[in-house]
């Protein structure tokens, strides 16, 4: 009932038909998170274990397409001012700090799938 694209609360409706409506498996979460991105299967409060809807969706392209390209991915911990989204104000060094996602690890992976490419970076923010 709210719109845009982030709000800090779940929505209480969504204007959308239910026959247009996606969930996300689960199972591919799982499988970035662990299979492929390599976060350990066990940890604390802080433990981060959320992979980012970024490399989830680079997952989900890969399993349906022939060729995947990417571009504005790549997070650069040496520019902490730099903003994490082009839609919100949140700073790099925020992120790193207090993020769910386990961001140097997601950047090894995605620098993998470039390095052996896998993916096509256009944009270059990967291997920064």
């Amino acid at each position: 009932s709210w719109m845009g694209y982030w709000r800090p609360r779940i929505a209480k409706s969504v204007p959308i038909p239910r026959s247009n409506f996606r969930i996300l498996n689960p199972e591919l979460v799982r499988h970035t998170a662990f299979d492929l991105v390599k976060f350990p299967t066990h940890g604390g409060r802080n433990y981060k274990n959320v992979p980012t809807m970024g490399a989830i969706s680079i997952v989900a392209a890969l399993s349906v397409c022939d060729m995947v390209s990417v571009a504005g991915f790549g997070y650069d911990p040496n520019r902490p001012d730099s903003r994490v989204h082009y839609y919100e104000d949140m700073k790099m060094d925020t992120a790193f700090v207090l993020s769910t996602h386990d961001i140097y690890g997601e950047k090894q992976f995605l620098r993998d799938l470039v390095k052996y490419g896998i993916i096509k970076d256009l944009t270059g923010g990967i291997m920064k």
